[in-house]
């Protein structure tokens, strides 16, 4: 602290030194802000390049798992076509061997049920699709 009986300059001299002194330190401050603010942003990005990397792997697997459930979807139509021809041929065999009519209802009602399974897999392939739609929304959205 400056006394009383210096001049103006002495006193100038003093303020001077301490304001450079709290420059210094207030740069320090701001240098260590600024390498801490560069260090969260290469994390962030490190972080957004490992997004990226695990949503192109998600793409990959929907489009797998897409194409699974279009064959699936394929192989579904074709096996209700079958079944719906065997439903057809059995009735068409009641009516022609009265002998075996038994045998044909419970072959009959058989080929119903896997019709009916048929539709239900169907069905449970369009509600995945849907569910593998919305989650790349959600994860979009969050981009």
């Amino acid at each position: 602290m400056p006394s009383p009986n210096q001049s103006g300059y002495g006193k100038f001299g003093w303020r001077s030194a301490d304001l450079a002194t709290q420059t210094s330190k207030a740069t320090e401050n701001t240098s260590q802000q600024l390498s801490e603010i560069q260090g969260a942003i290469s994390g962030a990005v490190q972080s957004i390049e490992t997004i990226v990397f695990i949503v192109n792997n998600l793409d990959e697997v929907t489009a797998s798992i897409a194409a699974a459930v279009e064959e699936q979807g394929a192989a579904t139509v074709e096996m209700s076509s079958s079944v719906q021809a065997v439903a057809e041929g059995a009735e068409r065999l009641k009516m022609n061997i009265g002998g075996v009519q038994e045998a044909i209802e419970l072959s009959d009602r058989t080929a119903m049920q896997f019709s009916a399974g048929s539709r239900t897999l169907d069905s449970s392939a369009a509600a995945i699709t849907q569910h593998i739609e919305g989650f790349f929304e959600r994860v979009v959205s969050l981009l």
